[in-house]
């Protein structure tokens, strides 16, 4: 999961680079990564908690999401900090929860194999094969989880990190038990009472609330219920109606997600912040689907269930193509700052719908040379030149852009130091003149730049593979031997 939502990060800072080519790296960094973060949290508290905790629980804790509009639930009294008992006992659930061996699936969603948990912990080396990853991904997408129970396997209780030729090696339960006292924990008792369970001073009252044989196994090793450790105690509990967890594990997790999202004031719902979200933008992030970020950053997978956290069923969980449209995706426009470019190609002729009001200089150009590369690839160079003549089509977007300078000249006068002033004037004077090296200064300074190669990446189908490594240089030359 890590790996995937890195490359997401990275597919983000790419198409926010195709709205918004006039940003600056550390600007698509910074987006892509708030972008990045809203997406993680939308898909843990709609996807995953509900699975982990239950519909009751997340109604207990305040934890449903709202489906539209903004959230109001800020409170700058509470602390969003990760309490030990979650981070120490409660969280550590999933250990309960890991196979004995770790399964890969073809993209037919077909076993391939298998590896034990205790070699492949110690020995990855596999992930570093062309495709694996996307093998271990269906793997977990296809392959049955664990009971949630007092059960471990042997892979982390005798083997963990077990050293090349020995018999055993270390004893994961074990840490678990030791981290808690570390951290000096309270008991598995403390907890029921903190989270209104019924306290009880002997071994009889837990009957019901865990297995009876697990009872007994407690009772023969502590003096009292009192001196269970939290974590033990936790996994030992039988599982709520409609949860995966026991009572007091599964208060213990919501209460930190509650705190994690009513006191952190960069949450993805919050109004009113610097950090917050435009109301069409928040749509888009509640889209945000845990089986879309595999489509979009895997390589082999084409299929996927609906919810990849719950295994495929046909009627309530059916496996979808990654390119239909019942898997929604983020519509990165929402972060355009300025209105979105569109054109279309029809006979020969170029429609261009744009609002020159909002549209700078730079960015005008920018569509040009966009445009400029599609004729060049459904042509060739010396059609392109020789029969839309290019150099008309620059000199009318000068001229134009000129014009609608001056119609604003008597706001201009009021800031003859403007930058816009200076360029406006700029231009009018070089459109006058028509010299060759108009466009070859246009043309060099926007090839400086990643959002033109980035272009290539919206439509694929059309650019030849080895064009965009050839594009700047076909495309320079073109400018180069421009004569108005």
């Amino acid at each position: 999961m890590h790996t995937l939502m890195a490359r997401e990060h990275n597919r983000l800072a790419r198409g926010l680079a195709e709205v918004n080519p006039h940003w600056d790296d550390e600007t698509l960094f910074q987006e892509a990564r708030r972008i990045n973060i809203g997406i993680v949290q939308h898909i843990t508290y709609n996807e995953f908690l509900p699975i982990l905790l239950g519909k009751d629980v997340m109604e207990k804790f305040g934890l449903l999401l709202q489906k539209d509009g903004y959230w109001n639930g800020y409170d700058s009294s509470v602390n969003p900090g990760v309490i030990d008992a979650f981070a120490a006992a409660a969280y550590r659930f999933g250990h309960s929860l890991l196979p004995t061996a770790v399964e890969r699936w073809s993209k037919a969603h077909k076993f391939i194999a298998s590896k034990r948990l205790s070699d492949l912990i110690r020995r990855p080396h596999d992930l570093y094969r062309a495709g694996i990853l996307d093998e271990y991904v269906m793997g977990l997408m296809n392959q049955v989880a664990q009971a949630m129970d007092d059960s471990i396997t042997q892979e982390v209780t005798n083997h963990l990190f077990k050293k090349p030729g020995a018999r055993f090696g270390m004893d994961l339960v074990s840490f678990n038990m030791q981290r808690g006292r570390e951290f000096g924990l309270p008991g598995y008792m403390e907890f029921r009472k903190f989270c209104g369970l019924p306290w009880t001073d002997n071994f009889d009252g837990l009957f019901g609330a865990m297995p009876n044989e697990t009872v007994r196994k407690y009772s023969s090793i502590f003096e009292h219920p009192g001196d269970v450790d939290l974590w033990s105690g936790g996994v030992s509990e039988r599982p709520l109606p409609g949860s995966m967890l026991g009572p007091t594990f599964a208060c213990i997790i919501a209460t930190q997600f509650s705190y994690s999202r009513r006191g952190d004031r960069f949450w993805y719902e919050l109004p009113n912040q610097p950090s917050s979200f435009t109301p069409p933008q928040l749509q888009e992030i509640r889209k945000a689907r845990l089986a879309r970020i595999i489509c979009d950053n895997t390589d082999l997978i084409d299929t996927i269930q609906l919810y990849p956290m719950v295994l495929p069923d046909h009627e309530i969980n059916p496996r979808v193509p990654c390119r239909s449209g019942v898997i929604p995706s983020i519509d990165l426009t929402k972060w355009a700052e300025r209105p979105h470019e569109q054109f279309r190609f029809q006979h020969g002729y170029c429609f261009v719908y744009r609002n020159y009001n909002a549209i700078d200089f730079r960015h005008i150009v920018i569509f040009y040379v966009k445009l400029l590369r599609l004729l060049i690839v459904l042509f060739n160079a010396r059609a392109v030149i020789q029969s839309f003549k290019i150099k008309d089509i620059f000199l009318r977007l000068f001229i134009k852009r000129a014009r609608h300078s001056y119609r604003s000249i008597h706001y201009l006068r009021n800031h003859p130091d403007s930058h816009q002033y200076h360029s406006y004037t700029y231009l009018y004077k070089k459109a006058i003149q028509c010299k060759p090296q108009v466009i070859e200064e246009v043309g060099t300074n926007i090839f400086q730049t990643n959002s033109l190669l980035s272009f290539i990446e919206v439509q694929p189908q059309i650019f030849p593979v080895d064009f965009k490594y050839a594009l700047s240089t076909v495309c320079d030359n073109i400018l180069k031997r421009m004569d108005c």
